[in-house]
This record gives structure tokens, sequence and C-alpha cells, in this order.
């Protein structure tokens, strides 16, 4: 005899919870360091430069941070 099979119809996430948690506070704090920068005077070319490379920049403490 054959065992029924019993399949899942939803999809796996796309990022487990935990990542998408670090990206979104990155790009959050990216987005603040960018408007800081844009109110203090600078240009908004400069102030996206600020803006991700903050935002990249702060991916590996976060992940550090962030407990498993």
């Amino acid at each position: 005899m054959s065992r029924p099979t019993t399949t899942d119809p939803t999809p796996p996430p796309l990022l487990p919870m935990r990542s998408a948690l670090i990206i979104v506070i990155a790009l959050l704090a990216g987005a603040v360091m960018g408007g800081l920068t844009l109110w203090g005077g600078a240009s908004l070319p400069v102030a996206l430069v600020a803006g991700l490379s903050t935002a990249g920049v702060s991916l590996i403490p976060l992940d550090r941070i962030i407990g498993r």
C-alpha cells in the first residue's frame, strides 16, 4: 500500500525573517544618514552615497548584534 502524500501549498519564504530584519534595519539606517546628509546642505548625489555606504557598512555589525 502506498502512503498518502501531503503537499504544503505555501511556498517557502524568500528570505528568513532574521535576514529580512537585518536588511530593513540597514536600509533604515542608510535612509536616516542620507537624510541627515541632505539636510546638512550636501547635494543629492553625496547624500545618496552616504546613505548607501551606511547601509552597506551596517550589515555586518547588525548580523553580529541580532542573535541567531
